[in-house]
């Protein structure tokens, strides 16, 4: 073993995912001695308990366990705020190779067929926490790209909303009596559109630079939103973001049954507003928003669903990563913090959220929460 050649990956944390035992230990006590952290655990279950607790840069699992398989473990993992991102490298038989490619096609980011070297695992793991780190740094450098964007637009809208207010305002305060009352009527509203999209902005701000506050901290324990209160918060931003948009309730439609979920109702009410707002914007004026409510074994599931131009493939991994649809646009309204206030709700309640989309088609925003306990 060579200690003092070790990479900066060989410090890094590993879970280990195997059920034969002796291949499990002798693995394990290898990598140990190379330098890794590493935690083992022999199935599937255990495996997501462990991730969660753990918070490995990379998995190395096995694909043919009992209780719950390498796939099914690996679809877990994907749908949980705080492990969809961890690199996944397969152990697998050769004769398993339909297996593999069914892993591989999920979205695991290596496997290595059994037998095997050593070696061949620990050059494996320390590319992935290699590649794993400069997605971080990546990140990182994003968040920092957010602020700045942040400095830039902001004057931009306040000062956009703020002029709206003051030519309506001046054209009520200069007119003669001869107003007709719908002109009137027209010029309140601009008034009430434009001093609402200036508070919105400001609640974003504020909504944002709380959830930086908050950033690495456990998610805050949060009171059980029944089913009423979730339809009411769901309708109510339905209503309010078409209202601001000028666009009709009707191209909105909300469908399946509700179910108590631990968020809080003015919570929900932002994330609806916010990822109907994105659809609304981003697809043709005549189309259809669905937004299904539905429950499933895990928890409360809130998709909206939009019939736009959708996203390319290579784009799905910046928008995950707390950016906003088109960021750089500079036609629309806002600050761009809408996605990015979306993925921070999610985490905030210990859910996910997940964008499925192709170029071209329907793009689809998935929100599952926690088990209502």
């Amino acid at each position: 073993m060579n200690f003092e050649g070790q990479t900066a990956a060989a410090t890094a944390k590993v879970l280990l995912v195997e059920d034969q035992d002796d291949l499990r230990e002798n693995l394990a006590e290898y990598l140990r001695l190379e330098g890794y952290d590493v935690v083992t655990a022999a199935n599937g279950r255990l495996a997501f308990d462990h991730a969660i607790a753990f918070l490995p840069e990379v998995i190395v699992s096995d694909l043919a366990m009992p209780e719950m398989d390498g796939r099914q473990l690996f679809r877990a993992l994907r749908e949980h705020v705080s492990t969809a991102d961890i690199p996944v490298i397969f152990l697998s038989a050769w004769a398993d190779r339909q297996n593999v490619r069914d892993g591989m096609q999920l979205g695991a980011s290596d496997y290595i067929t059994k037998p095997f070297r050593v070696e061949e695992v620990t050059a494996a793991i320390e590319t992935q926490v290699k590649a794993a780190r400069r997605r971080r740094e990546a990140l990182e450098a994003n968040r920092d790209d957010v602020g700045l964007r942040l400095v830039r637009r902001l004057p931009h809208e306040l000062l956009t909303h703020l002029n709206g207010i003051l030519q309506s305002s001046q054209k009520l305060a200069t007119i003669d009596s001869g107003l007709r009352q719908e002109d009137a009527a027209e010029l309140g509203r601009s008034i009430y559109v434009n001093a609402r999209r200036l508070q919105r902005a400001m609640e974003n701000l504020l909504m944002h630079i709380s959830f930086l506050s908050r950033n690495g901290s456990s998610c805050t324990p949060v009171s059980l939103c029944g089913a009423s209160q979730l339809l009411l918060a769901v309708t109510s931003g339905v209503l309010e973001i078409c209202s601001m948009l000028d666009m009709p309730a009707e191209r909105v439609r909300i469908s399946g049954e509700a179910k108590d979920a631990p968020i809080r109702p003015e919570d929900l009410q932002k994330l609806v507003m916010e990822l109907v707002e994105n659809a609304l914007r981003f697809s043709p004026r005549e189309s259809i928003v669905d937004v299904q409510l539905g429950g499933a074994e895990e928890g409360f599931v809130l998709c909206v669903t939009d019939q736009g131009c959708g996203i390319p493939a290579s784009e799905i991994a910046a928008l995950s990563s707390l950016r906003r649809f088109e960021p750089e646009r500079t036609d629309q309204h806002g600050l761009g913090l809408g996605l990015t206030i979306c993925h921070s709700i999610m985490e905030s309640c210990g859910g996910s959220l997940l964008i499925e989309s192709r170029e071209g088609g329907p793009t689809s925003v998935t929100c599952r929460f926690p088990r209502a306990e």
